[in-house]
């Protein structure tokens, strides 16, 4: 089932299994004014801003079921609420916060994020707003992303602890380059400043459209000296790229369609005809075909035409497809021969007629995968790059430096295990365990 990527990432530093539990209800814009809703790993529709006061019974069974399972197989379950618990006009329709912990009988820690400015109205405004009975759970405050030297921040602390009656628990002081898959597009820029490439390192431009999802599908090549990576916003950004990739989408056809508008189709097209390779990542892999006829699923126009280099056309079904799979590039194919492992998750089909597939699954078995053409790779397979055989693969067609990668597995757990010694030095753990009734 489906899940968020933030709640995969947590279930690897768990050392377990992610499961749809973790993750019950999942809300996935589609543009300006609507979300798809999925309910345990499952689409259960599309909601409009005027649905969200509608009753959400089904939702908070989701919630109630997936906390009792957690707390039948662990011994501590730790609760992610999502924005502010004080938005007074959204209160009846907000179950990831209050509504969870008062579920569970949980007491809550409130953490504030200092780098935006305004730390102390966030948190004792947040308080000042909260009912009385939700008000009592909030056990403690954190500061996080604080930049500069922390001793200067005592006051602060001492402010915040007459002013809001509650200890403050840790002030986490910013980590710079912290090479972690990101949730959104909202955090590209601590992306770009993860690239570590050599001084001849091959230039690689990202397309960033609007509704861009799954840029964890570029970390690996960020952090890989042998690429540089930048993201385009503007099609003359692409100029000096020797791969164009396009990674997916939340709405493909209305970002196709913002693509076209400005020009970045044509720009592909030429850079392409000059020698540049060109991938696409699910529905980045969809604009790279004739058509996309999203069938009503999406926002944006029904159907639109493609950029055109691979001979594929894709159509959009209500059944939505998520799984994992594995398998090897296609013999004579551009990753010919390199284990690709990953998921897939999205409601297009894409279809065409002599179609040069790009990999052999092996799990699920004896079914094929993607396309490609001249210089053309097209993926429904998120995660493609993780695997050192793909990227080395990659890097051979581009004529990239004959440099040695690490495993991105171990470079992510090492990331992971960085980030824990961080939050561990600047929390007072101690403290918190005993809030959470943990010796």
């Amino acid at each position: 089932g489906e899940i968020g990527r933030a709640q995969a990432l947590q279930a690897r530093a768990a050392g377990i299994e992610p499961v749809v539990a973790m993750n019950p209800v999942l809300l996935k814009p589609e543009g300006e004014m609507r979300s798809q809703r999925v309910l345990l790993g499952k689409v259960c529709g599309v909601r409009d801003a005027r649905q969200w006061h509608a009753p959400q019974d089904d939702a908070r069974q989701a919630i109630a079921n997936s906390l009792r399972r957690l707390r039948a197989d662990a011994d501590l379950v730790l609760i992610e609420g999502a924005g502010s618990p004080a938005e007074l006009n959204l209160l009846d329709g907000d179950l990831a916060n209050m509504h969870t912990a008062r579920l569970a009988e949980a007491p809550v820690l409130l953490a504030a994020d200092i780098e935006r400015g305004g730390v102390f109205a966030a948190l004792y405004g947040t308080l000042a707003l909260l009912q009385p009975q939700d008000r009592a759970r909030i056990a403690g405050l954190i500061v996080n992303r604080f930049r500069g030297d922390a001793a200067l921040f005592a006051e602060g602390i001492t402010l915040l602890e007459q002013w809001c009656r509650r200890p403050v628990l840790g002030v986490v002081p910013y980590l710079e380059h912290l090479a972690l898959p990101i949730e959104d597009s909202q955090s590209i820029e601590r992306l770009a400043a993860l690239d570590r490439a050599d001084p001849d390192a091959v230039p690689v431009a990202v397309v960033v459209c609007p509704r861009v999802a799954n840029l964890d599908d570029v970390l690996p090549l960020l952090i890989d000296r042998r690429f540089r990576v930048s993201f385009a916003y503007g099609p003359g950004m692409l100029n000096e790229a020797r791969l164009v990739l396009l990674p997916g989408s939340k709405a493909t056809t209305a970002d196709l369609v913002w693509l076209r508008d400005r020009g970045f189709d044509t720009v592909i097209r030429a850079r392409h005809a000059a020698g540049a390779w060109v991938v696409g990542i699910c529905g980045g892999y969809q604009m790279l075909g004739r058509s996309i006829d999203h069938a009503g699923l999406e926002s944006g126009p029904r159907c639109v035409d493609g950029i055109g280099l691979l001979p594929v056309a894709t159509r959009y079904r209500p059944e939505k497809i998520v799984r994992r799979v594995r398998g090897k590039g296609a013999m004579g194919g551009p990753l010919a021969g390199a284990e690709l492992v990953g998921y897939e998750i999205h409601q297009g089909r894409v279809v065409g007629d002599a179609v040069a597939p790009l990999a052999d699954l092996t799990a699920p078995a004896g079914e094929v995968e993607g396309a490609y053409g001249e210089r053309t790779i097209g993926t429904s397979i998120h995660g493609l790059f993780d695997a050192t055989e793909a990227r080395d693969a990659l890097a051979r067609l581009l004529g990239a430096p004959e440099l040695s990668a690490r495993s991105f597995d171990a470079i992510l757990d090492a990331e992971i295990d960085r980030w824990a010694d961080h939050l561990a030095e600047h929390l007072d753990l101690v403290r918190i365990s005993r809030v959470a009734g943990v010796n």
